[in-house]
């Protein structure tokens, strides 16, 4: 007989800043709560599913929040589902976290991991890691060292053993980017060598929001279930289904359909845009170096109501910025941030990061930009 489970990564309800609905969530959240409603009802011979971290973006989500995504999982309790929860960085505090009322709502119902720690589900073992604010202060490296005890006094393996946890690894690919983040996490060598002290076969985490193989097919990254930001907006977003049938596992790789993202940063791109099906997408314009005649006549509101016709669910606030004056050299914006963000960011980046190099220090003040709507790409 076979069992299954549904790994679900990074979800990050309650990110961005958008207005509410008529279901008092937000616009961005009640997209992502349709498409986990949509993901868990089309599910087949799945027994369990296990969120690897990050249900919320903040350890303090508003009660309408709570009350949507609790009503989901109570959905998945009542078609017979068992549900384990990793908490994430962004779930918690040094004192509590996001799922503290779940927990208390379903009592022994849901599992919530906030230490290591091994369970049982749907047949399988899980030896559960989640964040911890102290390893992430003293160094994961630290942390996989004070694990690594733990792993090697679990009892030995009956059926299928998987590695399950929310933590970072370096050397991968951090967003949508190309930029692969080191000296911050565990090690691969690391990783490889916990896989094996606690006889797991695979490991599943969340953490980085991009879909990626860490170790040569033994433990991956899932990946956010749901675009988080424009950032996002190309990214094939997936959830992973485990299947073990007569002691073979079977890892398939499902896909998502993520909610559509299109950002426009060009006057070219605008013709584009509306001549393109925007049904249920979030659009964002963020116009770079218009020239000032373009600006003094430039139409937000008309532009909007253009991009609601062609069916987009919501339009971010529309920004522009006026091209280098002739005289000063300097870019001017019409917003609320200018030049003097990207020159603090570049500062905090040099700071932060002394080792990189000139390159990856500009890659990753434009990640840092374009998360607060002002990258130039």
């Amino acid at each position: 007989m076979s069992k299954g489970l549904l790994f679900v990564g990074d979800i990050h309800l309650g990110a961005g800043s958008y207005p509410k609905g008529e279901s008092g969530v937000s616009v961005k959240d009640e997209l992502t709560l349709k498409i986990l409603s949509r993901l868990f009802s089309n599910m087949k011979k799945i027994d369990a599913v296990v969120f690897l971290g990050d249900i919320y973006d903040n350890p303090r989500p508003s009660e309408e929040l709570q009350i949507r995504f609790n009503d989901q999982m109570a959905e998945l309790l009542g078609i017979g589902l068992e549900v384990l929860i990793i908490v994430g960085n962004h779930d918690m505090t040094a004192r509590v976290h996001a799922l503290e009322p779940l927990k208390e709502l379903v009592r022994d119902r849901i599992t919530i991991v906030t230490k290591p720690e091994l369970h049982r589900v749907a047949g399988f073992e899980l030896f559960c890691i989640p964040w911890s604010i102290k390893w992430a202060a003293l160094g994961w490296d630290k942390g996989f060292e004070a694990i690594m005890p733990f792993a090697e006094k679990l009892p030995k393996v009956i059926n299928s053993r998987l590695l399950a946890g929310h933590l970072p690894i370096d050397g991968c690919f951090v967003g949508s980017s190309n930029y692969r983040l080191d000296r911050v996490g565990a090690s691969k060598e690391q990783l490889d060598a916990l896989l094996t002290e606690s006889n797991c076969d695979l490991g599943f985490f969340g953490h980085y929001h991009h879909a990626q193989d860490i170790l040569d097919n033994k433990a991956i990254y899932v990946g956010s279930v749901d675009r988080i930001d424009f950032g996002e907006k190309d990214e094939q977003k997936i959830v992973c289904v485990v299947t073990e049938r007569n002691s073979f596992i079977t890892v398939k790789e499902q896909t998502v359909n993520a909610t559509p993202m299109s950002y426009v940063r060009s006057v070219n791109e605008i013709d584009e845009l509306l001549d393109s099906d925007l049904d249920g997408h979030l659009v964002k314009v963020a116009l770079k170096n218009v020239s000032r005649s373009f600006a003094d006549t430039f139409d937000r509101s008309a532009l909007r109501k253009k991009i609601l016709a062609a069916g987009a669910a919501y339009v971010l606030p529309i920004t522009l910025s006026v091209e280098a004056s002739a005289s000063s050299g300097e870019s001017v914006c019409d917003e609320k941030y200018g030049g003097a963000l990207e020159v603090a960011v570049v500062e905090w980046v040099k700071e932060s990061f002394p080792e990189l190099s000139d390159t990856n220090t500009q890659e990753l003040t434009n990640k840092a930009l374009e998360l607060l709507g002002e990258s130039d790409g």
